[in-house]
């Protein structure tokens, strides 16, 4: 997997959250190899600090923790941060478990101990969602302003044509008007005329 080619990496934050500093070393090292950047918590708890003030893509928990366990966190970081994407991981995998997860608004659910090749795939497609969901949000904003831009054009050019269609109106009245020498109809209607462009 050549994962140093995306160039949305560096955009695409990870907060990796364990108790078992093994494990967490162990996932922050391969992480760190292949480009991404990440952030760690060693529970719960820090993990719910670090949540509060940065928004992660991603958010790779482990299920049991004391205190604040994977599904607490879960509940929290879909609470504060909808967008961002937690995948559950577990030592102890149960049906019961995945499903509630995935109820829960897990994108995933990984048994430990953990297939980095596995975990890699999973990233990369989380990664390429992410990239084009900005890529189709930056261009419905920029199609968003070329319409407005496009209707304040039109506008003006209505407005543009109505006094010239105003302005030709009055010349000709002033054509018309014989109470005045015809010399001075001209003149008055070219100046009517000029004021128009």
């Amino acid at each position: 997997i050549h994962l140093r080619e995306a160039d949305c990496m560096e955009n695409f934050d990870i907060l990796i959250v364990d108790d078992d500093p093994i494990n967490l070393e162990i996932i922050r090292a391969r992480l760190k190899g292949v480009g991404y950047t990440f952030d760690t918590a060693s529970n719960g708890a820090e993990a719910l600090e670090k949540i509060a003030v940065h928004h992660f893509d991603v958010v790779l928990t482990d299920l049991m923790m004391p205190e604040v366990d994977g599904m607490d966190l879960l509940a929290a970081v879909k609470k504060q941060r909808p967008q961002t994407e937690v995948i559950i991981m577990t030592a102890y995998a149960t049906v019961d478990n995945a499903v509630q997860a995935l109820l829960n608004g897990a994108v995933d659910y990984l048994q430990k101990p953990i297939n980095l090749e596995e975990l890699y795939i999973k990233l990369n497609k989380l990664m390429l969602v992410k990239s084009l969901t900005r890529s189709t949000d930056e261009l419905q904003t920029a199609m968003d302003v070329t319409e407005r831009s496009a209707s304040e054009t039109i506008k003006n050019l209505e407005d543009m044509v109505i006094g010239v269609q105003r302005r030709c109106a009055q010349a000709i009245d002033t054509l018309l008007d014989e109470r005045t020498d015809i010399t001075e109809r001209i003149a008055r209607a070219v100046e009517v005329l000029k004021e128009a462009r």
